[in-house]
Formats: structure tokens, sequence, C-alpha cells
């Protein structure tokens, strides 16, 4: 028994051994999969550490549209109110010019009028003042 149970272990620790060449090609492969690993650690590092600048980059750039777009709405609330101002201001203006044109009509019917009642009362004058012996110089006058 002593026999077998030796040539039992004599097998298992045969199968167990490998030659050095391969476990020098099993190591050279073990440690390039080890360099690979961290190669790829490192890389998944980095790609998070852009991740989230490229996050926050986003961020600020949300923010930065929002205040943008406030601006704007606040911009466009200015522009419609100074649009409401002008067309107010165009109907003041084209009300001052109305009243402008009737100010000259007026005007110009009060001169007729004026004339008119110059030439009327003009033989009046010249009457009364050959009736008080008046001459030309205080017939103007009167």
């Amino acid at each position: 028994m002593r026999i077998r149970h030796t040539s039992i272990c004599a097998g298992l620790l045969l199968l167990g051994c490998v030659s050095s060449g391969k476990y020098d090609d099993l190591k050279a492969k073990y440690d390039a999969a080890q360099a690979k690993l961290t190669e790829g650690h490192a890389r998944i590092e980095s790609l998070e550490q852009a991740t989230a600048r490229e996050q926050e980059s986003a961020r600020q750039l949300a923010a930065e549209m929002a205040k943008t777009r406030a601006d704007l709405a606040e911009l466009e609330r200015q522009r419609e109110d100074r649009a409401k101002l002008l067309v107010d201001q165009m109907k003041q203006s084209e009300q001052l010019r109305n009243d402008l044109a009737d100010l000259v009509k007026d005007r110009s019917r009060l001169k007729e009028s004026t004339d008119m009642l110059r030439q009327a009362l003009s033989p009046a004058r010249e009457d009364r003042g050959r009736a008080h012996g008046a001459g030309p110089a205080q017939r103007r006058a009167l």
C-alpha cells in the first residue's frame, strides 16, 4: 500500500509541476495582463475625470444659458414697452400735427376775417376822418 500511495503522490506531483519555460510564458502573460489591467484602470480614471469636467462645464453652460434666456426675456419685454411707447408717441405726434393744421386754418380764417373787417371799416374811417377834419396821418391813427 505504501508503494501505491507513493505512486499516487508521485503522479500528483508530476501533474502539478510545470516546466520553467511554461512557467515563464505564463508569468509573462500574467504580467502583461496585469499591465493592461493597470492601464485600463488608469484609462477609466482619466475618462471619469474628463466626464466630471465635462459635466461641470455642462452645468456652467446650462446656468449661463438660463441667465441669457432671462436677459433675453427682459430685453424682449423692454422692446415691447418701447414699441408701445413709440406707438403712443406717434399717435401723439399725429394729433399735434392735426392740431397744428387746425391752428393754421384758424389763423388763415382769422386773417381773412380781419382783412375783411378792415376793408369794411376802411370807408367808415375815411368818412369819420373827413367829418372831423383829420389829415392823412390822423386818419391812419384812427
